[in-house]
């Protein structure tokens, strides 16, 4: 039976330890195949980081790609997503699906009978997840009892999959942001995320305080443009900057890319020693090895 990676909601605790441990083992030198077997990314909005990583991955270990633009594929003349999904499965042996919609996501992987990865809708962005605890696994040499603290707009999907996906492997996450919905984790999720781990969403910034990890993302995500002054005006209080790392001073800094330097983070923190931001950037190429290696074997 197939198994698709939508969300880190239906992800255990061991899977996760494991994805992490095949990245490390991945990026020491251990080898991973998938000759012969075909990625086929599929991508509805726009990718650097994500579309490069996982084409390169299967490229390294032997495998072939094939990009899919939806405004180029029968997509655009009125093709259904579900007839998609089915020929998409007939060719390739994996899915790397950039879908905003979620629900039109579980549709596409409802109907293909390959695999399919979620490379980032409006709720999630579990594979940024996976190379971010890898990351932090890697520089601090443990995830359990950290203090992570998300500032910024805790509503968008990055958010939401560190809240998961910390909390699962045992981290205290924190999630500071206004105090307003917009901008605030869904409840369901934050519900779940409370049932396996430690979680709380806060509005001050000293909530920073000691923390090990801080990590932010744009303040306006992908689908938000027109709200883009409303968005800057709320949440310019919550700029990841000098006086903000003066609060948790040895933290690490994680953003997932692509920054706005001068707005959701100041470029004197984005450029400091204290971040690995691009070391989170180039661990989506191991992290992304383990996935489709775990998926497609």
């Amino acid at each position: 039976m197939k198994r698709d990676f939508l969300t880190l909601l239906d992800v255990k605790e061991k899977e996760l330890k494991a994805l992490i441990k095949s990245s490390m083992d991945i990026k020491k030198g251990k080898k991973a195949s998938l000759k012969n077997k075909i990625l086929v990314n599929l991508f509805q909005a726009p990718s650097t980081r994500t579309l490069i990583s996982a084409s390169a991955a299967m490229l390294q270990m032997g495998g072939g790609v094939v990009n899919l633009d939806s405004g180029a594929s029968q997509l655009s003349r009125g093709e259904s997503l579900a007839d998609t999904a089915k020929t998409i499965g007939l060719y390739g042996d994996v899915v790397l699906a950039r879908i905003l919609d979620h629900e039109e996501l579980e549709t596409l992987a409802k109907n293909c009978p390959v695999p399919v990865i979620n490379g980032l809708s409006m709720r999630f962005h579990p594979c940024q997840t996976v190379a971010d605890l890898f990351t932090v696994q890697e520089v601090l040499r443990k995830i359990r009892d950290l203090k992570v603290v998300y500032v910024g707009d805790c509503g968008c999907n990055t958010a939401h999959s560190t809240m998961l996906g910390f909390s699962k492997m045992g981290a205290d996450v924190t999630m500071v942001c206004p105090p307003i919905p917009l901008y605030k984790p869904d409840r369901m999720l934050f519900n779940k995320a409370i049932e396996t781990g430690s979680v709380e969403v806060v509005h001050d910034i000293k909530a920073v305080k000691d923390a090990d990890i801080i990590y932010t993302d744009v303040w306006v995500s992908m689908g938000f443009d027109k709200q883009y002054e409303q968005r800057v005006r709320a949440l310019s209080p919550y700029q990841v900057n000098s006086e903000m790392l003066n609060l948790a001073p040895r933290a690490r800094i994680m953003h997932c890319l692509p920054a706005h330097k001068g707005m959701e983070i100041s470029e004197e923190v984005f450029d400091s020693k204290n971040s690995i931001i691009w070391k989170q950037a180039e661990n989506k190429l191991h992290s992304f090895k383990a996935i489709l290696k775990w998926l497609v074997k």
